[in-house]
């Protein structure tokens, strides 16, 4: 799922800033999108950018390279500007506004995304797909995998889509029997985002002392039907899986919360593990199921 992520070139004029906003950070916070877009996905920006006025009466040409005692007080900004556009690709300026004209008709049949310097906005374009910091990336990727209707390539995007989620790789074979799977993909989704954005928090406010209170707030606060197994030999033999430690081993983990896709009366359901110290550091939720109730 590579998305193609564009650069508003007139979000880096000043007129789109906060009053208290700091240049600094925003230029910090763009170095931070650029370190997680992956590997085969790419940054465009156009070279009218360097036309912008980033400050009050200073084009960013002129910003970048002056040597002015204004300018000096921006040494650190300017460096990690030129970094920054060192780790793009330059295009046209019409290739930038043609994107901006597809997302505003709602064309996704193309992966992209618009990238923000200050709070450039659109009424007409999703705002999951204007990226302003790190957090929107994930946002956008999102947005475009609901539209993956091959369970396959659905499941190789969701670790890109979901930080603090740990898949087991058994879900790639049972995300196959949801047919048609385009019936499941919006579903599955939302419960996902749920355990990404929602379940790691409450852990950490509350820790697990109570398993069916933690529940209890994550559906409230979600929207989502949670439930526990409860009986623990069954747990132990049917909703226990394998997941690879960080020593490289291999360790048997039950999953036995869950939550039911669509409705309480559902056959489809997400079983879960609050996490385990073994793997990822105990830092994620881990999914050992995606499917038919076990």
């Amino acid at each position: 799922m590579s998305i193609h992520y564009k650069i508003i070139t007139e979000s880096f004029n000043h007129h789109f800033a906060d009053v208290d906003t700091q240049l600094k950070q925003r230029m910090w916070d763009l170095s931070d999108v650029l370190e997680i877009i992956d590997y085969d996905e790419t940054v465009y920006y156009s070279n009218e950018l360097y036309d912008q006025f980033i400050l009050n009466d200073k084009q960013i040409i002129d910003w970048l390279y002056d040597s002015d005692s204004d300018s000096d007080s921006f040494r650190d900004e300017k460096t990690l500007l030129q970094q920054i556009l060192r780790r793009m690709e330059s295009v046209e300026e019409d290739d930038i506004l043609n994107s901006i004209e597809q997302l505003r008709n709602k064309k996704y049949d193309q992966k992209k995304a618009l990238i923000t310097f200050y709070n450039w906005s659109h009424s007409a374009i999703d705002p999951n797909l204007i990226i302003k910091t790190k957090d929107n990336c994930y946002l956008a990727r999102r947005f475009h995998l609901k539209f993956l209707n091959n369970s396959n390539e659905f499941f190789q995007y969701l670790e890109s889509c979901f930080p603090h989620l740990y898949v087991n790789e058994n879900v790639k074979t049972t995300l196959r029997r949801l047919k048609p799977f385009s019936d499941y993909n919006n579903e599955i989704i939302r419960h996902l985002v749920a355990l990404n954005d929602t379940a790691l928090p409450l852990l950490r406010e509350h820790g697990l002392q109570n398993d069916t209170d933690l529940l209890k707030r994550l559906s409230s606060s979600s929207n989502i039907e949670c439930s526990n197994q409860g009986n623990p030999s069954y747990e132990k033999k049917i909703l226990s899986f394998n997941f690879p430690t960080d020593e490289g081993e291999q360790t048997l983990i039950t999953c036995a919360p869950h939550t039911k896709l669509f409705n309480k009366h559902s056959g489809q359901r997400i079983y879960f593990n609050w996490g385990n110290q073994k793997v990822k550091k105990g830092e994620r939720i881990l999914i050992g199921h995606i499917g038919v109730h076990l």
